[in-house]
């Protein structure tokens, strides 16, 4: 770890790219989960003939599906809102190896391989780091973010024990043919408590 890593202010890939950190806007990560929150899916209420109540059925399999796509989808808006938000891409440290985000290659490697890449330069540079980083790039980078944008460490170790990653990626990564790297294939689980934390956030803390 270098002085600048100790403070924040870069962030080192397992590959050797270097990101330059910024604080994330906590408004940003607010919308995310106030646009999603009425998404969460609800369990659905079964009878309990010995209470003479009705009660969630949280085993329920429709509702177990759902609420793991849910965390996956959740997981991956804030992922993307925390790079786009609090990371830059140090050109000069991307080996020779790589494509860089803007170029030819990296649009006709993601053709080759089947992946759709988004319009708008911020949203390719986005989907550029998270090919190239691995699992463990994306669990210690998103830490890092939260930290910078003001989420207690609590909250974060909270989150990371409350939502499982998300799925594999293929291990492909787009480096050229003679030079293949292996990527890591998780994401990190970066949904703090959505609903308390959010009017909590309203005040100054995520």
């Amino acid at each position: 770890m270098t002085d600048k890593e100790a403070d924040d202010s870069v962030f080192t890939l397992s590959t050797g790219v270097v990101l330059r950190l910024k604080k994330p806007p906590p408004y940003m990560l607010m919308q995310v989960y106030s646009d999603l929150e009425g998404d969460e899916p609800k369990p659905p209420l079964v009878m309990n003939e010995n209470k003479g109540r009705e009660e969630p059925n949280e085993s329920d399999p429709d509702y177990v599906a759902a609420k793991v796509r849910f965390t996956a989808a959740t997981s991956e808006r804030v992922l993307n809102a925390l790079i786009v938000s609090g990371t830059e891409l140090d050109p000069e440290s991307v080996p020779e190896a790589m494509f860089k985000p803007d170029t030819p290659d990296f649009e006709e490697w993601a053709a080759a391989a089947g992946l759709r890449l988004p319009d708008g330069r911020f949203a390719r540079y986005r989907e550029w780091v998270k090919h190239y980083a691995g699992g463990e790039d994306l669990n210690r980078l998103s830490t890092i973010l939260f930290r910078l944008a003001g989420v207690s460490e609590e909250d974060v170790r909270l989150a990371q024990d409350m939502f499982p990653g998300l799925a594999p990626r293929g291990a492909n990564n787009g480096s050229r043919p003679q030079q293949r790297r292996r990527v890591g294939n998780s994401k990190p689980t970066t949904r703090p408590r959505t609903r308390a934390k959010a009017r909590r956030a309203r005040g100054g803390n995520l």
